[in-house]
């Protein structure tokens, strides 16, 4: 159990506690939760600026999201282990742009609250003393509330259903070949969002350990995919992220 305190000027004081429990059934199998709470504190921009057709509030409080965890591992082999945890939150105070009635700029208001649950599958399997290989799948469903919304108000951003990717996956392959030679080979699938196509892209890593101290390694990103967005802005400055490949050396002491 813990606790983070801080202070800031916008919100003063804001306690975010924490607390994990693990049971280890056996050797094989544990069962874990936690419950926790956090805060995002409003921003500069959203407490004064008001850039053409939005306009701040100095009123607004943190967001709070309260988070409830749970987890099952097990190890049915020696070579091979899995996790699943599930998760639900509930958010509130989401600050949001809402355009008032009679208005034509949007304000900053804290109007919705919101729920996430979901389920994030892990596992991990030696199959060889040089091969590893790991997989992950995440299923999130995010609701919102707009019971306490005034009469009028309208959403001036894409619905925060649309945000965040419904599923997403990944599988990498690591493999210590000779000559103190590693390759890793990955794969992610990540879903649609509000403003964005779901993609698939893959990456590739190579890397040659001459000594025990040095490394140089190349790596690819984001193969298989011209270009694809993965955090569209409402604001109209929307990056398009593409393939990429880069080299490295490393020296350590």
């Amino acid at each position: 159990m813990g606790s983070k305190l801080d202070h800031n000027d916008y919100t003063g004081f804001e306690v975010q506690p924490s607390a994990r429990l693990l049971w280890k059934i056996n050797s094989k199998n544990s069962l874990w939760c936690a419950v926790s709470r956090a805060v995002r504190e409003p921003s500069m921009a959203e407490e004064f600026i008001t850039p053409g057709q939005i306009v701040g509030n100095q009123n607004l409080e943190s967001e709070v999201i309260k988070s409830y965890e749970f987890g099952y591992r097990v190890e049915p082999a020696q070579w091979l282990s899995a996790d699943i945890s599930f998760f639900y939150t509930n958010d509130t105070n989401l600050t949001e742009l809402f355009v008032p009635p009679g208005s034509f700029l949007a304000h900053d208001e804290q109007f919705q609250k919101a729920q996430t649950y979901g389920v994030e599958p892990t596992f991990t399997a030696q199959i060889e003393p040089w091969w590893k290989l790991t997989g992950s799948y995440s299923m999130l469903s995010f609701h919102t509330d707009n019971s306490e919304v005034p009469a009028g108000y309208v959403l001036a951003v894409p619905a925060l259903e649309d945000i965040d990717p419904a599923n997403e996956f990944s599988i990498r392959s690591s493999f210590d070949l000779p000559n103190n030679v590693s390759l890793d080979l990955g794969g992610r699938f990540v879903d649609k969002i509000a403003g964005a196509n779901g993609y698939f892209v893959a990456d590739v890593r190579v890397a040659w350990k001459p000594t025990k101290n040095w490394e140089i390694s190349v790596v690819g990103q984001n193969l298989l995919d011209s270009n694809h967005v993965e955090n569209p802005s409402e604001f109209g400055n929307t990056s398009y992220v593409g393939p990429e490949v880069y080299g490295k050396v490393a020296f350590k002491f």
